[in-house]
């Protein structure tokens, strides 16, 4: 969909107050572009891991934050402790899955967003099982940031890349969800057993989070949640779908989740504005409104969360995503919501400074005051940290704010060469404009070399919501007549249904 600049709010380029902010980016002209993982350990520690992805073939690596000195410091790369094929798609990152086991170690699992070296964009569905120029499969590492040492425990999936995970302290295991295949797995850190818990979604699904009941949460692709329910190692469909668009059927998976002040699980997807809470006790979910307190706008619209956490005060942080093209990022603004006490949700302004405004935030941490917030995916520069000081950005409210002079915030724009300030220049915007042409050529590309059957019309059906999803998996189908089919399923016994 084209936008124009009078398709959004006059204010919407107002930044918020550069004083309460401090930013730290990686080098310029590294090959990675992003931070898909940013955790913060029980010595309040950070680790960070640059990644890779869109049309550029490169590993990943792990970098320790220092917020004293606004500096990364390097863990490392994984070229040097993942065996990665010169031809093969590579281990580009590590996402959504970083956690601290009990003795203080890191846990995490290698991903991928990124082609492999001869391919013009990530064709990892069509070629995840090519011999030399596939994907070998996610790799579990295990860190220690005593001693500096890391582990590579092996790929637990064959020819699967991992999108998620998290770690059980009270059973010692490790739960991932796979990308291509949506199950979910179970990992025993101490003796390195696997079990596989069954098709939990249709794929795609990466956020798995922990409650305030110690079990850990999740949802289908198509936006069904879903409970692990550790002390049984079993999946359980809570029955519940969240909210999306008209028409919206899939990207509904939940992409941010974190436990208010009244213990419940608030929950927001990524094509959504609304943000459900979950009372983990009685399983029952709650739509309780829309995270943009703003105007409808109907070229950007549904705005949704891109970070998420709760400060010391109950109040709920997020990043304010735009959503224009049929995806979520871009353009986005700080906001807050003091939801558990009736308030409305309100907007601080776009965040980043005016040089260069945050694209999209993919973590986001509250500690002692501050909100630390990944700023990553602006175009192939290098992604970086941003630092807000909560009380310093309460005491600029209602200042005068500049407007933002990002050149690739107004590149989204059909009329962006009267739209932005003076001081942009055409040639400042036309790298940002070739990569929007790119992922365009891209989009048409993966459309005439189809790696699915085309059919007019296709259905989905979630073998795994009606019965156990340990059970779901598929032994045998056979056409009754033009209408009918037989389906046998089940590992330790068959179920067979029409």
């Amino acid at each position: 969909m084209k936008i124009k600049h009078a398709d959004i709010h006059p204010g919407f380029f107002a930044m918020i107050p550069r004083d309460a902010l401090q930013s730290a980016f990686f080098p310029p002209g590294i090959s990675q572009n992003s931070i898909w993982d940013f955790f913060k350990t029980r010595k309040d520690r950070y680790f960070a891991s640059l990644c890779a992805e869109g049309s550029v073939s490169a590993s990943g690596a792990l970098y320790e934050f220092l917020p004293g000195s606004m500096t990364f410091k390097p863990v490392f790369d994984l070229t040097s402790v993942c065996m990665v094929g010169p031809r093969s798609i590579p281990p580009s990152k590590i996402h959504t899955s970083i956690d601290e086991l009990a003795d203080g170690r890191l846990i995490m699992l290698t991903h991928t967003t990124a082609p492999a070296p001869a391919h013009p964009c990530w064709m990892l569905d069509a070629y995840y099982n090519h011999t030399w120029e596939g994907f070998a499969g996610s790799h579990i590492l295990v860190y220690d940031p005593r001693t500096g040492t890391v582990v590579n425990r092996g790929i637990p999936v064959p020819r699967e890349t991992l999108y998620g995970g998290i770690y059980d302290e009270a059973h010692d295991a490790y739960y991932m969800i796979g990308f291509l295949r949506g199950h979910v797995y179970r990992y025993g850190v101490a003796n390195s057993q696997l079990d596989d818990l069954g098709q939990a979604a249709e794929w795609g699904s990466f956020r798995l989070a922990r409650g305030p009941d110690r079990h850990i949460y999740g949802s289908t692709r198509t936006g069904w949640l879903f409970k692990i329910d550790v002390d049984r190692s079993r999946l359980v469909d809570l029955n519940f779908r969240l909210p999306g668009a008209p028409g919206l059927k899939s990207r509904r998976q939940f992409a941010f989740a974190a436990t208010g002040p009244d213990q419940r699980l608030y929950i927001a997807h990524h094509c959504s504005d609304r943000l459900i809470a979950l009372d983990t006790k009685t399983l029952k979910a709650e739509d309780v409104g829309s995270i943009d307190p703003a105007p409808r706008m109907e070229k950007n619209w549904p705005r949704c969360v891109g970070g998420m956490c709760w400060d010391d005060r109950g109040r709920m942080w997020y990043g304010l995503a735009s959503h224009v093209g049929g995806g979520p990022g871009f353009w986005t603004h700080l906001a807050s919501w003091d939801v558990t006490r009736g308030k409305q949700p309100e907007i601080l302004g776009l965040m980043g400074t005016a040089e260069r405004a945050t694209y999209y935030v993919s973590e986001m941490i509250h500690s002692n005051g501050r909100l630390l917030a990944v700023d990553t995916n602006h175009g192939m520069d290098a992604p970086g940290i941003r630092i807000i000081d909560l009380a310093q950005l309460d005491q600029l409210r209602g200042q005068p704010r500049e407007i933002c002079r990002d050149p690739f915030s107004y590149a989204y724009l059909e009329d962006r060469l009267t739209a932005a300030p003076d001081t942009i220049t055409e040639a400042q915007m036309a790298p940002y404009v070739k990569l929007l042409e790119s992922d365009d050529a891209h989009g048409r590309f993966m459309a005439q070399n189809h790696f699915t059957i085309q059919a007019e019309r296709v259905e989905i059906i979630p073998l795994w919501r009606s019965i156990d999803p340990a059970e779901s998996g598929v032994r045998t189908l056979a056409w009754e007549d033009d209408e009918t089919i037989h389906v046998s399923c089940g590992k330790s016994a068959a179920r067979n249904f029409k």
